[in-house]
């Protein structure tokens, strides 16, 4: 009895779609002018005929309900349809009048006398047929049984088969009728275009064969219902091609491993122990996974699905979970989440709610299970209107809830910062009005190479109309082995970018199967079009949209998009019909099937739903990430002084500055003042949990762990929060945290690192900030001024970081967890909160080199001078500056430390190449200095980011990480090793790669031998050398000289000063040369600086690439 009422069910939602389809079509005919009587008189025979259809249909359904909410239900929703089929029949009757005689569509059962004449106005008879849309799977069974139904009824005129017929085709089918006029002589000849186009076998065979493919696989071996559908699917397609002909012994060995991948692992072992000693038919196994299934469905095994939709499992509802007591910890009914049912966000909106109350069967009143509202004894629960229904449904109440809901949105955003205007978001992506899921148009597609056709792979798509251009990437044009057919330059900007950058671009051609044949598109190759999006999720729009229920939906997929199909394809693919209602997702009737795209309003969402705009992005995405990077940096220091620098978010953060208490005050620098960021806390808790086990195997590390930590508490960096329930900003987020341990002789040293981009059901927390402007453009400026000093000077800014104090409403997503007691079992967590700047959250080193220049820009009327140089010798939180003699660097400590004071900065760990000026410097820190929070070991921003492969020896310091030898006041360059590591393993593509990225050398100093591992790697490229693959013969006895040779001429040692005495040097001239060839440029620049006879030429900037 289920299995005959779920095939009903389906029937006459076919029907119900069919109606809806109709309604549409009429509105859009009684807009037109002049009206087309013809076709509403079509229309009205149509529509009747549904009015009979159905009407049997509710009541077979009716018959066979058992529950009484499921009748209910059902009741309301034949009521909704029966009166939306009135109104439309009233409507054409009202523009072109009543039927005259009996009325056309409407008619009786369908008889066995036929006419005496074909050309006599009959009643129509009452058909049930389903519509055929143009997939060729279907054609034959449409063609059979439209040609007993219709073709072969004698007592019918063409015209009036003609017009079952069109009213019976949808989408391609229709479209390839659509320019013969509704007369007899074209009937025949619509069946012939049909039968030529729909009815060719072997396309049929191969839209048989391609949707067998494409069926989704089941991963979940208790998920009953979708293995049911997979059986019943491939089913269809088996018969099919057995109607054809088509013995299985010719498809059964193409389509055996394929079935096998479609099931969860656990189901093909069973499959695989019935199929032992026998041989692997296709047959016997269908067989036997119809057998699995049936055992089950006797065994009654139910698949709880998750939701994607919702954050936790649901569990099931019982009258406790669903009670409307003011309890924290009720279950709500309409999401299963912890909270009151009232206070729903996942389901907001009223309609969605009863439906979920009429599905469930629950009361509408109490919320409770097994009886109707009618017979429920509890009082009304409505405390808005009185009425006897839930505050849940109520329409009062709800509207109420939400003005209150605006109005503090509204607040919470004017107050964001009160103190600086907002900061002006570049991103791409944005708040989502209502919070509501908003969905693009994807779709999941077959591409095969024109070339090859056999060459084909599944594509994920984005339809994007607001795109000039149509590209695919660089990767699936690879994976596809696509010609390239020309090449274009082309000027490519992203969303929310003032910039363009012109590259030239691969044009080439790929193909797309659609539902109709295929397509050949002309695209652009970049190297990646957008991050990931989400699929649409096609389930719950069916359920939850009534014009959405009987769509075939195309299958969407989520990820990141491998072709964009811009306007110069868009409206090739789209056909223009769209079907839409008051709320919910359009969709959008597409050569691949129905898209969805839009909001999908009030239904269950995330409150952190965010809308992604679509960016393209023309930098490459490396494949090896690591060796990317240093890549990137041994190439980008040959660019030092070249590159552009951002200011715009500085200009921003500056009117966020502000000086309390000594020290500076400010916001965090977000993308978009109003996004939302997850608060990671489940992340936190598992991420503390798994350190704890970790740690707690070495006591003494835990021990220490947990010092940093109560530190931080008593020096004020972190704070507890006594109730985490409350919040002073609009967001909370907590960051999860580990150890570094740093070994050396004598000791281990615990240093905590904060994961800012970590990230759970949402952006990270480094995802949602400005990053600001680079930095590293400073360093050739600053290490080529730090050359002209006779007396160098060189300091640190103790725990810059922690000197600079985060404003109230952002210090909440700077939370983390820790635990009150280290041998407590299991841990009783406490939440902490970071008050001043962290190091690893992704603006951290930009905030503070842009408070420390604001702060030396506040101060320039009082020291010009002085200001000028510190702002030229900062490099972050390192000083790197000197002066002529030492009376003016021992001055220039003493100012430069007084005024990083005044912004509550404290200079330490001076440095300098005079003995007599360190030994004074020295006592003075000692004497002056109070307790440190900081070890004198703890390193720098500069010193952290800036490592190199440099071994330092006594008496070396690193600035900006370049070796300083301060007794011998050299810049030592020594390498060594590198070389240590080049010989740890075979060479390979991917070893001298790595070690390439390792050179350091932003002054350019040891250019004339580093540019030889610059030539080899691009030698390696050129060759198409693999990555893992040993260098041989040539290659190999380049790599080996090489190595010798660079490790036969280090250390490099190079005078720190041009010149120990400036004095008498009457003039200075820069000297520059340059030269080229068929693999590298070079320039160098030398200074050059004359005293009476004597000339002294010094190496300023050379520079190879």
């Amino acid at each position: 009895m289920a299995a005959e009422l779920a095939h009903k069910k389906s029937v006459r939602s076919g029907h119900r779609g069919t109606v809806t389809r109709k309604v549409t079509e009429l509105e859009t005919a009684l807009g037109a002018t002049p009206l087309d009587r013809d076709s509403l008189e079509q229309l009205r025979a149509a529509l009747a005929e549904k009015v009979a259809v159905l009407k049997d249909l509710d009541e077979s359904i009716l018959a066979l309900l058992e529950d009484e909410a499921e009748i209910e239900t059902d009741i309301e929703g034949a009521e909704v349809i029966r009166d939306t089929l009135r109104s439309a029949l009233f409507k054409i009757d009202k523009a072109i009048g009543p039927p005259s005689g009996a009325p056309r569509g409407v008619s009786p059962t369908v008889g066995d006398t036929p006419s005496e004449s074909v050309a006599t106005r009959i009643k129509l008879p009452e058909l049930t047929l389903t519509p055929f849309d143009g997939d060729y799977t279907k054609w034959k069974t449409f063609w059979d049984s439209f040609e007993s139904a219709i073709h072969n009824r004698r007592d019918l005129s063409d015209i009036d088969k003609f017009t079952y017929l069109r009213s019976l085709l949808i989408r391609s089918a229709k479209e390839a009728v659509a320019g013969l006029s509704l007369t007899s002589s074209n009937y025949q000849e619509a069946i012939d275009i049909l039968k030529k186009r729909f009815g060719d076998e072997s396309q049929i065979i191969t839209k048989h064969m391609e949707a067998f493919t494409g069926l989704e696989a089941v991963t979940d071996n208790q998920n009953l219902s979708a293995l049911r559908r997979l059986y019943d699917k491939v089913e269809i397609h088996v018969r099919g091609l057995r109607s054809l002909g088509i013995a299985h012994s010719a498809y059964g060995a193409l389509l055996t491993p394929l079935l096998m991948r479609k099931l969860p692992q656990e189901l093909r072992v069973l499959i695989s122990r019935k199929m032992s000693g026998k041989e692997w038919e296709f047959n016997p196994i269908l067989a036997a996974l119809l057998e699995e299934i049936e055992a089950r469905e006797r065994a009654g095994i139910i698949h709880k699905s998750s939701n994607a939709y919702t954050r936790t499992k649901r569990e099931s509802a019982t009258a406790t979970t669903l009670t409307t007591k003011d309890s924290g910890h009720s279950e709500c009914c309409y999401c299963s989440e912890k909270h009151e049912p009232s206070l729903c966000k996942n389901v907001v909106l009223i309609e969605p709610r009863k439906q979920i109350l009429k599905g469930r069967g629950y009361c509408f009143n109490c919320l409770r299970k097994g009886h109707r509202v009618r017979d429920c004894r509890a009082p009304p629960k409505c405390t808005e209107c009185k009425s006897k229904h839930h505050p849940s449904i109520c329409l009062k109440a709800v509207k109420s809830e939400s003005s209150k809901e605006t109005l503090n949105l509204q607040v919470n955003v004017s107050n964001l910062n009160p103190e600086a205007p907002p900061f002006t978001s570049l991103s791409s992506t944005s708040q989502a009005e209502e919070n509501d899921t908003v969905l693009l148009q994807t779709v999941r597609v077959t591409a095969f190479n024109p070339s090859n056709p056999a060459l084909c792979r599944e594509a994920k798509v984005i339809l994007d109309s607001g795109s000039q251009r149509s590209y695919v990437t660089q990767d699936l044009k690879k994976e596809m082995a696509l010609k390239v057919k020309s090449k274009k330059s082309m000027s490519i900007a992203a969303f929310g970018s003032t910039t363009q950058r012109e590259e030239e671009y691969d044009i080439v051609e790929i193909g797309l199967r659609t539902e109709e044949g295929s397509i050949i598109l002309r695209l652009l190759a970049v190297p990646l079009i957008c991050g990931p999006i989400p699929a649409a999720p096609i389930e719950i729009s069916k359920r939850y949209y009534e014009h959405l229920s009987n769509l075939d939906l195309a299958v969407p997929d989520e990820g990141e998009p491998q072709i964009l199909i811009g306007l110069d394809y868009y409206w090739s693919v789209v056909s223009g019909e769209v079907i839409q209602a008051s709320s919910g997702p359009s969709a959008l009737y597409t050569k691949f099937g129905w898209v969805l795209s839009g909001p999908m309003s009030g239904i269950m969402h995330d409150s952190s739903a965010a809308l992604i705009t679509h960016v393209l992005k023309v930098e490459t995405g490396p494949t090896n990430r690591e060796i990317d990077k240093r890549l990137r940096s041994f190439w980008d220091l040959e660019s030092l002084g070249i590159v552009d620098t951002e200011e715009a978010v500085y200009e921003q953060l500056s009117s966020h500055i502000s000086l309390c208490n000594g020290r500076y005050k400010l916001s965090l620098p977000w993308k978009d003042p109003c996004a939302s960021v997850p608060d990671n806390f489940s992340l936190s808790k598992r991420r503390l949990l798994s350190l704890l086990k970790r740690l707690r195997k070495t006591p003494d590390l835990l021990i220490e762990y947990d010092r940093v930590i109560q530190h931080q508490k008593q020096m004020g960096i972190v704070e507890l929060i006594e109730d985490p329930s409350r919040q002073d900003g609009n967001r909370v987020h907590y960051l999860p945290h580990h150890a570094i341990i740093r070994k050396d002789r004598e000791t281990s040293k615990v240093r905590i690192v904060y994961d800012a981009s970590a990230s759970e059901n949402g952006p990270s927390l480094n995802a949602c900030l400005h990053t600001g402007p680079k930095f590293n453009q400073k360093i050739m400026e600053i290490l080529l001024r730090f050359r002209v000093h006779k007396v160098a000077l060189a300091a640190d800014i103790e725990k810059a970081f922690l000197m600079i104090t985060i404003d109230k409403r952002d210090r909440d997503v700077l939370r983390f967890l820790w635990i009150d007691d280290l041998y407590k079992d299991p841990p009783f967590f406490i939440v902490l909160r970071f008050t001043r700047v962290v190091f690893g959250v992704t603006s951290s080193p930009f905030l503070l080199n842009a408070t420390i220049k604001f702060h030396l820009e506040s101060l320039i009327e009082s020291n010009r001078k002085l200001v000028n140089k510190l702002l030229r010798s900062f490099y972050v939180d390192d000083l790197v500056t000197g002066a002529k003699t030492e009376e003016e660097a021992f001055l220039l400590y003493s100012d430069a430390k007084d005024l990083m004071k005044k912004g509550g900065f404290n200079l330490c760990k001076f440095c300098s190449n005079s003995e007599v000026l360190q030994k004074k410097i020295d006592l003075l820190e000692r004497r002056v200095s109070g307790p440190s929070i900081v070890d004198n070991k703890e390193k720098t921003y500069a010193q952290s980011v800036l490592q190199n492969s440099q071994k330092s020896s006594e008496g070396e310091k690193k600035i900006l990480g370049v070796l300083w030898n301060v007794i011998s006041d050299d810049i030592v360059l020594n390498f060594c090793n590198i070389f240590d590591k080049a010989n740890e393993s075979e060479p390979s593509k991917r070893h001298i790669v790595s070690l390439a990225g390792r050179f350091y050398d932003p002054l350019g100093l040891a250019a004339p031998v580093i540019i030889k591992f610059k030539v080899l790697v691009q030698e390696l490229c050129r060759a198409k050398v693999q990555w893992d693959e040993t260098l041989t013969g040539k290659l190999l006895e380049r790599w080996q000289l090489l190595v010798k040779e660079f490790v036969s001429c280090l250390p490099i040692r190079i005078p720190r000063c041009y010149t120990q005495s400036l004095d008498d040097v009457e003039s200075f001239q820069l000297v520059g040369f340059c030269d080229a060839s068929s693999v590298a440029y070079a320039a160098v620049v030398y200074l050059r600086m004359r005293s009476g006879e004597m000339t002294i030429t010094r190496h300023l900037l050379p520079r190879l690439e």
